[in-house]
């Protein structure tokens, strides 16, 4: 609910904050301490704030982080993350996905529109595009956490991994490489990669899925918690 602006990068600009603003309904005292402790880590902020448009600094970010964050568990951490991150993907004439269940009367409609204007479809496509730059584009950009929603290819009659959501998108298992491939060149960055939905997958889908990962990923991946059963879903 603040108005105040910081300038991160620059230690001067710290201290003229409007604390009537920012720190409203605190103390001088509390201000003064927050003031001093900001001033404690400017140097630290100056390492981590967020880079102009265009700038690499942010591919490596967590590599960059002062020693008092580099201690702070991913738990606590507030991560950059990207929503249905491969929907970058998909076509303006890209089919309908089965992640719509068939009797859906938006479905319905929708499929009965589209045979009479190709248009829908071309719509459709720009809600379903949750993002407009591809994998390796948005780890540049400083995201390390991504949801990524596969699904069987021709309403799961296919043997391909597509990204769904509404529509096909493309094939889900170059993003995953694209994802070692920058953890090769970024070996302090850790990201996160949230596969959820599968929609109509059957198990050779999931084999697929699995086996890619593994093979791409390798070493980098964290390992399983010891002691931990496969079926537990904490692991």
């Amino acid at each position: 609910t603040s108005h105040a602006a910081v300038k991160w990068n620059d230690k001067s600009e710290i201290l003229s904050v409007n604390w009537k603003n920012y720190l409203s309904g605190r103390t001088r005292n509390e201000a003064t301490r927050v003031s001093v402790q900001m001033m404690a880590h400017a140097k630290e902020w100056e390492q981590w704030h967020i880079a102009p448009r265009g700038s690499t600094r942010n591919s490596f970010w967590m590599g960059e982080l002062g020693t008092a964050l580099q201690k702070v568990a991913l738990t606590q951490a507030a991560i950059p993350g990207s929503h249905d991150a491969g929907t970058y993907s998909i076509a303006d004439d890209a089919p309908f996905s089965p992640d719509l269940p068939l009797d859906d009367p938006l479905k319905k409609l929708l499929l009965a529109s589209a045979k009479l204007s190709p248009k829908v479809n071309y719509y459709m496509a720009r809600f379903a595009r949750a993002q407009t730059t591809d994998i390796s584009q948005q780890l540049n950009a400083g995201v390390r956490y991504f949801d990524l929603r596969p699904g069987g290819s021709n309403d799961g009659q296919g043997t391909d991994l597509l990204v769904v959501h509404s529509l096909y998108g493309g094939d889900i298992l170059p993003m995953v490489t694209a994802v070692g491939e920058f953890l090769k060149a970024h070996p302090k960055e850790v990201v996160i990669l949230d596969f959820s939905h599968f929609t109509a997958m059957n198990d050779a889908h999931h084999q697929k899925l699995i086996a890619h990962i593994k093979d791409t990923l390798g070493s980098m991946l964290a390992p399983r918690p010891a002691g931990a059963k496969k079926t537990d879903p904490q692991a």
